[in-house]
């Protein structure tokens, strides 16, 4: 990536981390696997403080992070990562993870697809509380 890309990159997760703060923020849910907390991307120094940064998103009232865990049997959630957007409680998009690039999907029937998809891995996952939990023994192995 050129140094413009990781500063367009950059500038576009600083707008959406600004968007929570709003009064008319976005509600965001986020389903993450449990191989993530323990994947070695950077130092262990750098996993810490994004696993200590994730646990402060995660108590925020306008945030849900639940951790699937490694026994779960959803196995639809490993083929790959995807956003539901909503408006007033209806799927009207859904941004699906892919290299190089993602793609926008706004057909319902998909989106009623990955709808499903999501209810599936998200019956998977732990509470909050307990993912909490996790997420916080994780940073614990970090040192």
């Amino acid at each position: 990536m050129t140094p413009e890309e990781i500063e367009q990159r950059v500038t576009g997760r600083m707008l959406r981390k600004r968007a929570l703060s709003r009064d008319d923020g976005p509600m965001v849910w986020s389903v993450i696997d449990e191989g993530v907390l323990h994947r070695p991307i950077g130092s262990p120094q750098i996993v810490r403080e994004q696993l200590e940064y994730l646990t402060e998103v995660a108590r925020h009232p306008k945030v849900a992070v639940q951790i699937v865990p490694y026994g779960a049997k959803a196995g639809a959630g490993l083929l790959g990562a995807f956003g539901i957007a909503e408006m007033r409680g209806i799927p009207y998009t859904v941004y699906v993870e892919g290299q190089p690039h993602g793609r926008t999907i706004s057909d319902r029937g998909l989106i009623a697809k990955l709808v499903t998809r999501y209810d599936t891995i998200r019956g998977e996952a732990h509470s909050q509380p307990l993912s909490l939990k996790v997420i916080e023994e994780a940073i614990r192995i970090w040192i």
